[in-house]
């Protein structure tokens, strides 16, 4: 896109566009290294008298679906 001409210095819908995909990629990788910390835990039974660990991750990524959400329409619109 940049070869194309469409930089964060091009034009205000740009700047966002760039912005919000990097938001959304750190919260990504943000969130790949505590599901993986859970998910080895969890393989080795260490949740099975306290889920809590397992519920915040799922939680996190379910707040991470709703923000993409958000932010695909408010781009659309």
């Amino acid at each position: 896109m940049l070869e194309e001409g469409f930089a964060p210095r091009h034009s205000l819908f740009a700047f966002a566009f760039y912005l919000l995909t990097a938001l959304h990629a750190l919260h990504v990788a943000g969130g790949l290294v505590p599901l993986g910390l859970v998910t080895v835990r969890a393989g080795r039974g260490r949740y099975l008298g306290d889920p809590e660990p397992v519920e915040l991750v799922v939680s996190y990524w379910h707040f991470l679906a709703f923000s993409w959400l958000g932010i695909f329409l408010m781009l659309e619109l």
